[in-house]
C-alpha cells in the first residue's frame, strides 16, 4: 500500500475539515437566518399528489393554503419516483424521510470513495475515513441538498456506480447507472461522452435503450400533450437565458461561465448564453480526452467530465455533489494535482452571494461604515464570478495542466 507524506496528508485533511466546517456554518445559516422552505421537495411531493388525482402537473400549480406557485421541472415519468412520499402527510413528514434517505446515500458514497482509493493502492487511516465521510455527510453541498429535499445525491450515487461498473468491465450495468440521472434531469445525458470515450459500446447501447424506454413509457402513460408542454417549458422559462440580459444577478446562485460573460457583455444576444457554455465545455472535454490521461488517470478525466457537464448548463451549487467522488479520490491519488484540487475544493465550499454576506454582516451587528466597506468589495467581485465557478476553474486548470505535461503519477511511498 502507498502512504501519503505527512505534509500531503495534512493538506488533504485540512481541506476536508474546512469542507465539514463550511457545511456546518451553512446549516446554521439556513436554520437561523434563511427562510428556505424546501420548495424543491414540495415541488416533487405535490406533483405526485396531482398525478395521483389525475391532474396535469407539468404546469404552475399553487401549494395548498398558500399563494406559492410551483412547476414540476422533470420529465413526467419521473413523478413515479416521488409517489411513495405522497402517502405521508403532511409533506414535512415526507421531507424527513427524504432527508434520512439522503443521509444514508451520503455515507454510501463516502464508503464507495474510501474503497476506491484503497483499491488504487493508497492507505488511509481512521481519521481520513472520518473526514471523507464527514465531507459527504455534512459538506456545504450536502446541506443544500438536505434543506431543499433535493435528489442530487441520487444522481451522484448513480454516476459513481456507473464509473465503478465501467472500470470493472460491467458495461451494460454502467449504461443503466449513467442513464438514471439523464432520465431525471436531462443534462447528465452529457455523461454519455464518457461512455463513448471509453469505447463502451455495450454501455452506450444500454444507456440509450434505458433512456428511450423511459421516454416511450412516459408518453404512453401521460400523453403527447403533457410532454409538449414540458419541452416548451424547458426550452423557454427553464432555460434561464433571460436571466443573463443586462448581467446575471449576483444573488442568483448559478454556477456558470455566463455570470462573467453576461456582465462583461450585458447586451449580448440570448442565444450566446445558451451556446457558449456548451462550446467551452465541449472544448475542455475534447482536449483532455485526447491526452493519455484517459488511460493513466481515468478518475481525473472523469472529474473534468463531471465539471464540464455542470458548466455546460446553468447549475445550482448543490449539483457540485456530483464531483465529490472523483474529486476526493483524485486528491488522495495524485500528488501533483493535490494543491490545486484542495484549493478548488475549499473555494467551491464557500457558496455565498452578496445577499448572504449582507445577512451575516447584519447578524454580527458591525458598524454600518464597515458593513458598507465589505459589501462595496464583495458585491462587485461576486457579480463577475461566484466561488463555485472560481473553484471549478482552478480544478479544471490543474487537471488539464498535468494532463498536458503527461506526468500524472500515483502517490509513492515515503
Amino acid at each position: 500500500m502507498n502512504i501519503l507524506a505527512d505534509s500531503d496528508r495534512s493538506l488533504v485533511r485540512g481541506t476536508l475539515l474546512f469542507v465539514i466546517l463550511a457545511g456546518i456554518i451553512i446549516w446554521l445559516y439556513f436554520t437561523f437566518i434563511s427562510a428556505i422552505q424546501a420548495s424543491d421537495f414540495q415541488r416533487y411531493y405535490f406533483a405526485a399528489v396531482q398525478a395521483q388525482l389525475g391532474n396535469s402537473f407539468i404546469k404552475p400549480y399553487k401549494l395548498p393554503a398558500t399563494s406559492v406557485e410551483l412547476h414540476y421541472v422533470y420529465p413526467p415519468i419521473t413523478v413515479f419516483l416521488f409517489y411513495p412520499f405522497s402517502y405521508f402527510s403532511p409533506w414535512s413528514t415526507a421531507l424527513a424521510i427524504q432527508t434520512v434517505l439522503n443521509l444514508i446515500i451520503s455515507i454510501g458514497l463516502a464508503i464507495l470513495t474510501i474503497k476506491y482509493i484503497q483499491t488504487q493502492g493508497v492507505e488511509i487511516d481512521r481519521i481520513d475515513k472520518f473526514l471523507i465521510s464527514g465531507a459527504f455527510f455534512v459538506g456545504p453541498h450536502a446541506v443544500m441538498t438536505y434543506t431543499q429535499g433535493q435528489v442530487t445525491y441520487y444522481m451522484a450515487l448513480a454516476l459513481a456506480l456507473g464509473y465503478l461498473s465501467l472500470e470493472r468491465a460491467e458495461d451494460t450495468q454502467a449504461g443503466v447507472y449513467f442513464a438514471f440521472p439523464a432520465i431525471l434531469k436531462i443534462f447528465p445525458a452529457l455523461f454519455g461522452l464518457w461512455l463513448l470515450r471509453k469505447k463502451s459500446w455495450k454501455g452506450v447501447l444500454s444507456a440509450s435503450l434505458t433512456g428511450i424506454s423511459a421516454i416511450t413509457l412516459s408518453v404512453i402513460i401521460f400523453g403527447v400533450e403533457m410532454h409538449r408542454r414540458y419541452v416548451e417549458y424547458i426550452l423557454t422559462s427553464r432555460s434561464r437565458v433571460n436571466n443573463y440580459q443586462g448581467g446575471l444577478d449576483p444573488n442568483i446562485p448559478l454556477v456558470t461561465p455566463n455570470r462573467l460573460i453576461s456582465n462583461v457583455f450585458p447586451e449580448a444576444p440570448s442565444i450566446i448564453f445558451g451556446i457558449l457554455p456548451l462550446i467551452i465545455a465541449g472544448a475542455v472535454i475534447a482536449y483532455i480526452y485526447n491526452t493519455d490521461a484517459v488511460t493513466r488517470a481515468p478518475i481525473v478525466v472523469f472529474l473534468v467530465t463531471a465539471i464540464s457537464v455542470i458548466l455546460a448548463t446553468p447549475s445550482y451549487p448543490n449539483y457540485l455533489l456530483m464531483i465529490y467522488f472523483p474529486l476526493v479520490s483524485s486528491m488522495y491519488l495524485f500528488p501533483q494535482l493535490r494543491r490545486m484540487l484542495c484549493l478548488g475544493f475549499v473555494i467551491i465550499s464557500v457558496s455565498v452571494g452578496p445577499g448572504e454576506v449582507e445577512a451575516v454582516l447584519d447578524l454580527l451587528m458591525l458598524p454600518s461604515i464597515l458593513e458598507s466597506a465589505v459589501l462595496s468589495v464583495a458585491t462587485p467581485v461576486l457579480t463577475f464570478i461566484s466561488p463555485g465557478m472560481l473553484g471549478l476553474t482552478i480544478i479544471l486548470l490543474g487537471s488539464m495542466l498535468f494532463a498536458t505535461k503527461g506526468n500524472l503519477k500515483r502517490v509513492t511511498k515515503n
